[in-house]
């Protein structure tokens, strides 16, 4: 009877074994696999440039078959904007769905962010950021010390109530005093004068200002010991070269200076390195005069009056004189200063 009872009970367990290892008919249990990525929320939001849209934006991740894939990372990418994502990769929950918070750029205008999953075309969230309204203007200065003639351009920042910067704001300027102070539509101050000038900037109705003290152009002469820059009794390149003229210096191109101060028909000209180091230079004239005996030629005696630079031309204005030496009331021969009949 033993017996009996114990061979039942080995055959149960054989039948249970066999069951165990699929002899009852049963399936294998396989995970979803990611076919599909769609918008759940968050699409088409409008806001302030710069700040965090009110709602997440989401996406729903399901298999061929619409079952929710759980554990599914989504990767956030802003691609229009200039905006942040936080995070930018979410993993799907129990639901398939992804999260992730979205801040706008701080520039009005269109903005995007695309979720991708591998393997799967990405889909696209669309926002409007719209400009803040402005709470706060400060006017700046690029430099702190303004000297008279100086020209300044100052600038204009606009702020909404949380301190954020709003860009592409234009100001209106005014200054108070505009006929020494003047400012342009563009915010460049004039100084015309010194003395303090308060400039304000106004945007959207709200205004801001700076005061500015405009102090008096700082000019130091340290006057040394006397040089001689010309001596005329020995250095003077023929009988008629004297420099009674003003002496007008200008820089040549090799840097050297040019002293022009002459009073004769053939004019000279001082070259050196310094004001101490000039050497009239009488290998020839910079100038010889034409001596026309008529006086509409205007070329009669002539002197180099007023003398400028551009690159390698040189230009000159020149005093002219007519001595008539011709006329019979007027001294035939006579070409002297002191003669009636002489004409500048």
């Amino acid at each position: 009877m033993r017996f009996q009872i114990f061979r039942a009970l080995v055959v149960g367990l054989a039948s249970l074994a066999l069951a165990a290892c699929g002899g009852g008919g049963g399936g294998h249990d396989t995970s979803p696999t990611a076919s599909s990525v769609t918008i759940a929320s968050g699409n088409n939001q409008t806001a302030t440039a710069g700040s965090a849209l009110p709602t997440a934006l989401s996406v729903s991740v399901r298999d061929g078959s619409g079952r929710a894939v759980v554990g599914v990372a989504v990767i956030w990418t802003v691609v229009a904007g200039g905006g942040s994502v936080t995070p930018a990769t979410s993993t799907t929950d129990s639901g398939g769905l992804a999260a992730t918070t979205w801040t706008l750029g701080g520039a009005p205008g269109a903005n995007q962010v695309t979720a991708t999953v591998a393997g799967i075309t990405p889909v696209t969230f669309d926002a409007m950021a719209v400009a803040s309204a402005t709470a706060s203007v400060t006017v700046t200065s690029p430099v702190e010390k303004i000297y008279e003639g100086d020209t300044v351009q100052l600038a204009a920042t606009a702020k909404d109530a949380a301190g954020n910067v709003l860009p592409g704001k234009s100001a209106t300027w005014a200054s108070s005093n505009s006929q020494s102070f003047p400012v342009s539509v563009g915010g460049e101050l004039k100084t015309w004068g010194y003395g303090p000038v308060t400039v304000t900037a106004s945007i959207d109705g709200v205004a801001g200002s700076l005061t500015l003290l405009v102090v008096p152009i700082e000019v130091q002469v340290t006057v040394g010991t006397k040089e001689v820059v010309l001596d005329g009794t020995t250095e003077r390149c023929e009988t008629l070269d004297v420099a009674d003229g003003p002496p007008r210096f200008v820089r040549a191109e090799d840097g050297s200076l040019v002293m022009f101060s002459g009073n004769a028909p053939r004019y000279y000209v001082s070259r050196g390195a310094g004001f101490g180091k000039l050497t009239r230079d009488c290998s020839q004239p910079a100038l010889v005069s034409a001596d026309r005996r008529t006086a509409d030629s205007y070329e009669n005696w002539e002197w180099v009056w007023s003398v400028y630079r551009e690159g390698s031309s040189w230009h000159v204005l020149v005093h002219n004189e007519f001595h008539d030496a011709v006329a019979t009331t007027c001294q035939p021969g006579n070409p002297a200063p002191g003669k009636p009949c002489w004409y500048n």
